[in-house]
């Protein structure tokens, strides 16, 4: 539950010119919550247009802060919560997003899933899962729109059930994992799909395309196409670490195709540690 006396109290303080009390104010907002957060951007929004968006300004490198934090703790682990980052990404962009709520929209979603299927399991669940997501949630690619940023955030993409490969995966992935089927993202070039591997078994999904089903030849044609050469690591399983961090990536080719320099510096400060390609910016 927000503090909702001492961030009021806060609000107060936020343009104060004094260095000391900007730091203690600081100080004080580092050990808040998303809710507190919420409280605190609740409580500006109450006031004038003019001082609203002085204030607004002022607390972005305090949420940051927050989301960084928050990043890093699931990057740093040594089994990183894919649901939880891709929520952060969200909230990165949307403050106010209600991330509980996404969850329990997913929650509703694979509940749906297994009372529309009851007790089946394995690779047949893995495909009938690949098509629910498509013609019965009616998730689908944003082919119109591509390159649209909410394309990448989880609170739109479950709103608008449309996205683009890499987060329309992730939907999937979120799903399988709450309906108890293994199954994993696959980093391939130009186009991140999911697979379903057991012994006997390997199957390719598309959730871009309508849940589409590949198998290995598929891939490599689209590879060919594509003038990519083929490689095993194409078709491993890509870690939770590797999908956030490309998720991050497409965000930041978007802001530096619009010269977005803020968001450019910030999502270079939550890859920098994990990739070698990329140097934070302060």
């Amino acid at each position: 539950m927000p503090r909702t006396a001492s961030i009021d109290a806060l609000v107060t303080l936020l343009d104060d010119p004094d260095a000391a009390v900007q730091a203690a104010v600081r100080e004080e907002l580092a050990t808040c919550g998303p809710d507190d957060l919420a409280a605190l951007r609740k409580h500006i929004r109450s006031l004038g247009e003019a001082e609203q968006e002085a204030l607004m300004d002022r607390i972005q490198p305090l949420h940051f802060d927050m989301v960084q934090r928050a990043w890093h703790a699931v990057l740093d682990s040594d089994t990183p919560d894919l649901e939880r980052g891709a929520l952060l990404l969200a909230w990165y962009r949307y403050p106010d997003a209600d991330l509980h709520g996404c969850q329990e929209q997913l929650d509703a979603m694979a509940a749906s899933f297994q009372n529309a299927h009851p007790g089946l399991s394995g690779h047949r669940a893995a495909m009938e899962l690949a098509d629910y997501m498509a013609h019965e949630l009616h998730f689908t690619g944003n082919k119109d729109d591509y390159k649209d940023p909410d394309n990448s955030f989880l609170n739109r993409v479950l709103k608008r059930r449309t996205g683009i490969p890499i987060s329309l995966s992730v939907v999937y992935l979120l799903l399988a994992e709450r309906a108890g089927i293994k199954a994993y993202g696959v980093n391939l070039p130009r186009h991140f799909i999911v697979k379903y591997q057991d012994d006997q078994h390997e199957i390719f999904f598309d959730p871009f395309n309508d849940g589409q089903p590949m198998d290995r030849g598929d891939c490599v044609r689209f590879l060919l196409k594509a003038n990519v050469q083929p490689h095993p690591q194409h078709f491993a399983p890509a870690p939770p670490r590797s999908i956030l961090l490309r998720m991050a990536r497409n965000l930041l080719m978007w802001a530096k195709q619009h010269d977005n320099i803020q968001m450019q510096s910030e999502l270079m400060q939550l890859m920098a540690p994990y990739d070698p390609s990329i140097e934070a910016s302060e």
